[in-house]
């Protein structure tokens, strides 16, 4: 009865609606009787809207009164979570997980710069790798100092050095430049390790040749070869003190070694005199091979001050530490400078696996005697290393 009640209402509050749709029309827009309209016929159709509600739920109702609804299954409470097989939920993680790895690994290589090998280092520094050193361990925590030839060494660093030291004597002839310049993009790189190394097995090979400490900021090679408060270079381009007593002999071999000396107030201006040239030229003829462990290429700009006097550099790359872009920016501001890449090395290499290292072959320099020393270049580049020399 109710239901019938409320269906014939319906008809007449849709054509009060449809008379509301008609006037509205006739009225101005934004005008006071047209936005009263408007409401009227709002409350109309909110009234129809609640008698067609109502017919529903009283339509319901009278059909589960009168049979009109069947009941196929009654609903109940679980007692229980319900859980999924743990199969599925095992197959499902392990796959989300290698899904996750894979995206990160993508992530990695397209975001992270840095060098991870020696194919990575040649294809932005566009100069050949003269060699690559493994990392090892004990040069890092001090446990041994980072002499190979006055240590229990590893085998693979002893013979990643001799490789370099022919590579780079090769390159040095190519060049035609008796002088080499080590530097880097950024400190911390090696570079003093590899020059102390290189200028070792040069030593005891019986070559004649001299390490040049040019970091006025951190020399690290006078300190590491027991020679940092001896005067130097800085006393030599001053006149302070003479080339020949600034350099100083060393208990590896033939090897000599021209100190940093005091720590001028100005790095670059010190390095950028013409007395910087004429040093190093009188280095060159003196010995078979000069090499030169300059500062970083950043923060300072002493490395590049210096090139006019050396021309050939090997730029050292820390692999895992140093980013792509840094080699790029220290190969252009090299070239740039007038400098000439012969090649570069890269040092604290993951890739190169160490063997063990043997406790029972420790090395000290008076068990060995040097070759004689001569002023005659060498014939082939072999002859600068020989391997029974160590």
């Amino acid at each position: 009865r109710t239901i019938t009640l409320l269906e014939d209402r319906i008809p007449a509050l849709q054509e009060r609606i449809a008379d509301f749709d008609k006037e509205i029309a006739a009225l101005p827009v934004n005008s006071a009787e047209r936005d009263s309209k408007s409401l009227l016929r709002s409350s109309v159709l909110n009234t129809v809207t609640y008698y067609n509600q109502r017919i529903g739920a009283l339509s319901v109702s009278v059909a589960l009164a009168t049979g009109g609804v069947t009941i196929i299954e009654p609903a109940f409470l679980p007692g229980a979570p319900m859980a999924q097989s743990p199969v599925k939920l095992a197959i499902t993680a392990i796959a989300i997980s290698v899904a996750v790895a894979v995206l990160l690994i993508a992530l990695l290589e397209t975001f992270d710069d840095r060098i991870r090998n020696a194919e990575d280092l040649q294809s932005m520094a566009v100069a050949p790798v003269l060699g690559v050193i493994p990392n090892v361990r004990a040069w890092r925590s001090r446990k041994m100092p980072p002499l190979f030839t006055q240590t229990a060494h590893s085998e693979n660093a002893g013979e990643a050095y001799r490789a370099l030291l022919v590579s780079t004597v090769h390159a040095l002839e190519q060049s035609g430049s008796g002088t080499v310049q080590f530097t880097s993009p950024h400190p911390r790189a090696g570079k003093t390790t590899t020059v102390a190394n290189l200028g070792a097995l040069l030593g005891w090979s019986g070559r004649s040749a001299v390490v040049v400490d040019l970091d006025l900021r951190s020399p690290k090679g006078s300190a590491m070869l027991g020679f940092e408060d001896a005067p130097g270079f800085s006393e030599v381009v001053v006149g302070d003190a003479l080339l020949s007593n600034s350099i100083q002999p060393t208990n590896l071999g033939t090897l000599r070694i021209l100190p940093a000396g005091s720590l001028p107030r100005d790095p670059s201006e010190t390095i950028g005199r013409s007395e910087t040239r004429e040093v190093l030229r009188d280095l060159e003829s003196q010995f078979d091979a000069v090499l030169v462990d300059s500062g970083a290429l950043h923060p300072y700009s002493d490395a590049l001050v210096m090139l006019p006097a050396t021309k050939a550099v090997v730029l050292i790359v820390r692999e895992g530490k140093t980013r792509k872009r840094d080699v790029t920016e220290a190969v252009d501001a090299i070239r740039s400078s007038g400098g000439n890449v012969i090649g570069c090395v890269l040092t604290a290499s993951h890739s190169v696996r160490m063997r063990r290292i043997r406790r029972t072959s420790t090395l000290r320099p008076n068990d060995h005697k040097p070759r004689t020393e001569t002023t005659d270049r060498p014939r082939d580049v072999k002859d600068w290393v020989s391997a029974k020399s160590y």
